[in-house]
């Protein structure tokens, strides 16, 4: 069978041995990147406080996605605001909702608290991480274990 000149038959592809170090390999650092951000993740919820803010308007992009304005109370006093750094289609939250901020300390960058915001990042390493853990497993047991 050829596709552009290429050659894809089973002797063209590289052993199976190849394959299953590759998945392990992949397993291996998308497993210290997701243990990364998920320490990093941890140190950002440490340096925050919560606080509490209301929503008080939603920005929408061209392809229809909102984006919550929230405003909270610093304490002293002083009232920010500031645009959610992600995006929901449908509406996820309206004009007078009360939401969770997290405030950096160290930066008084704030964001809303909820999952995908605090561990999305982690979340998606560590599923990837798992993905190539079990194709791993699967290339060992149908074809590296095979051959021996």
């Amino acid at each position: 069978m050829s596709f552009i000149g290429i050659h894809l038959n089973y002797g063209w592809s590289p052993r199976p041995r190849v394959h299953f170090a590759i998945a392990i390999a992949m397993f291996i650092v998308s497993a210290i990147i997701a243990l990364i951000l998920f320490n990093k993740s941890l140190d950002d919820l440490a340096a925050s406080t919560v606080v509490e803010g209301v929503v008080v308007a939603s920005k929408v992009s061209g392809d229809g996605m909102y984006s919550p304005v929230i405003e909270y109370q610093m304490e002293n006093g002083k009232a920010i605001k500031f645009k959610a750094n992600f995006s929901s289609r449908p509406q996820r939250y309206f004009n007078g909702d009360v939401v969770e901020v997290l405030v950096n300390t160290k930066t008084g960058k704030p964001k809303i608290k909820n999952f995908f915001v605090v561990y999305g990042l982690p979340a998606f390493a560590a599923i990837f991480s798992l993905i190539c853990l079990l194709g791993s497993i699967g290339i060992y047991f149908m074809r590296v274990r095979k051959e021996t």
